[in-house]
């Protein structure tokens, strides 16, 4: 694959948004609560996601891109040896690091973008990307340079929002302006992604999608794996032969 002219992929704004909440990261009751409640699905799932596929997850090469403040990164580095977590964002890796230190997680953490990782030349075999698409400046170039950060038997997982009437009264208009579970702002309804946008562009790059699964929230705000892709949603992506 041609490595030049990589794209810029970070969105300043979405940078500065997320840091006024930085120092809420680990507040389980904070601007954060949903991915709280929603960690233990998303374990799951990368747990077996992984295993499909032979790899070992203690051996496992991890990468976790847009860590904030390490809810997903923190419990897996308790399970693999090798994760490393980056973040755009400096102040969230801050949080990550003193919540790692409090954890004893043993883990690689890194105020850095996928484009600066591009000049380590470093492959992984296991890219993780959480609730992150929906807030790049650009999501080609940004599964472009994930992309370069893999080898031929790498996987990646991604988990995003759905771009469809159903999100936009869900995950935008409920969870932010009536529930208020979210800060009013945090996400972007023109920048949510429909699953076939995703599958499409990781085609080209020459990856087939191998499982999606939508994620959904119970009214005792706990979360549970579904075949309703219309909000949530999580996908795994393997290269073709």
């Amino acid at each position: 694959m041609k490595k030049t002219n990589i794209k810029r992929t970070v969105d300043q704004s979405e940078i500065e948004k997320f840091e006024k909440m930085a120092h809420e990261w680990w507040d389980i009751n904070g601007s954060f609560r949903p991915l709280h409640r929603m960690n233990p699905v998303r374990i799951n799932y990368i747990k077996d996601a992984i295993s499909k596929f032979k790899i070992s997850l203690s051996e496992a090469k991890i990468l976790d891109v847009g860590c904030g403040g390490g809810l997903i990164s923190l419990p897996l580095a308790k399970l693999c040896k090798n994760v490393t977590a980056i973040d755009a964002s400096s102040k969230n890796i801050e949080i990550a690091k003193i919540q790692a230190k409090k954890e004893s997680a043993k883990l690689k953490l890194l105020n850095a973008t996928t484009s600066e990782m591009l000049k380590k030349r470093t492959k992984y075999d296991v890219i993780i990307s959480l609730e992150v698409i929906e807030h790049v400046a650009d999501y080609k170039a940004f599964l472009e340079e994930l992309t370069i950060l893999t080898h031929q038997d790498s996987i990646i997982i991604i988990s995003t929002i759905n771009r469809s009437f159903k999100s936009l009264l869900q995950a935008k208009m409920f969870a932010e302006y009536v529930a208020r579970m979210l800060p009013i702002g945090t996400h972007d309804f023109d920048k949510f992604l429909k699953p076939k946008e995703i599958q499409d562009t990781m085609a080209t790059l020459g990856w087939k999608m191998l499982d999606i699964a939508g994620v959904k929230m119970k009214l005792d705000g706990s979360w549970y794996m579904s075949n309703d892709t219309g909000v949530n949603y999580i996908a795994t992506f393997k290269r073709k032969k």
